[in-house]
């Protein structure tokens, strides 16, 4: 990516599952967090002057929402950076302005509502048990599965008997295996703790993004970049900085943005 400029947002919101409205070309302010644990990425997102037939569905406490955040450059179209249910949604007037509020969190129904109620023999793979995990987190709403490479096969001597939210359950078997997991943009991704997606690096420096130079803490970098799709936990990044180079795997992400304003930028942190 050469050329980071026009920016461009786009803002979509609905029925969880099915196609939303979309809105462009209104000043639309975020603040996304994002890490590499199991709790779900949290955004919070600001429309002005929502036209009132669209806060009609944000008003439709009924039904189960969802919205997808997109931004784009005048060379690109508009990329996701962000997709997650609407737990909150509220509206207030400031000045000649009418500012809608949104709370979304990735994720957020399949973590809290998945559950399995099953009893498993002595002698059983643990990783099928993961797996079953997994899938009710996959039919209780419209996330994907990613790789599933990284699990290992572990024989429970004991056997196992699982009856609860699904995630508390994944949260124990899948560190037992030395690994991570997290629903990135709607997609669950198992990662060694120290692993990376399989997607290619991006390249930062200061003609695709880089701003100013990475940094060196305690335990590992950090960098800010202007906003750009993929920056996310377990992506690997390939850094061109003064005096840091080299490949690092994002381990946490705070993301700003303003269409009408000066935030546009990503700050990142990697090992």
């Amino acid at each position: 990516m050469s050329l980071l400029f026009d920016r461009h947002i786009g803002f979509s919101f609905g029925i969880k599952g099915e196609e939303g409205k979309k809105v462009t070309g209104l000043r639309t302010v975020f603040d996304i967090k994002k890490d590499s644990s199991s709790e779900a990425n949290e955004a919070k997102i600001s429309i002005y002057n929502l036209a009132s037939s669209s806060w009609g569905i944000l008003e439709n406490t009924k039904s189960k929402l969802s919205c997808i955040l997109e931004i784009g450059y005048k060379e690109e179209g508009l990329k996701i950076i962000f997709k997650g249910d609407i737990t909150k949604a509220s509206r207030i007037r400031q000045g000649a302005d009418i500012i809608t509020n949104i709370e979304a969190k990735d994720g957020h129904v399949e973590l809290t509502e998945a559950k399995l109620d099953k009893s498993y023999a002595a002698g059983v793979d643990e990783k099928k048990v993961i797996i079953d995990l997994l899938n009710t987190i996959k039919a209780a709403g419209n996330v994907t599965l990613g790789s599933l490479s990284n699990l290992q096969s572990i024989v429970s001597k004991n056997g196992l008997n699982i009856s609860g939210i699904s995630k508390d359950f994944l949260d124990k078997l899948i560190k037992k295996q030395g690994l991570e997991w997290s629903i990135q943009d709607n997609v669950i991704q198992v990662l060694e703790s120290k692993g990376y997606t399989e997607e290619e690096a991006i390249i930062l420096n200061k003609n695709t993004g880089l701003i100013g130079n990475a940094v060196k803490r305690e335990k590992g970098i950090e960098f800010t970049a202007l906003i750009q799709e993929g920056l996310k936990p377990g992506r690997l990044v390939s850094i061109e900085s003064f005096d840091i180079s080299g490949d690092f795997r994002i381990r946490k992400a705070k993301i700003k943005g303003d269409n009408y304003g000066n935030d546009w930028y990503a700050k990142c942190e990697a090992v």
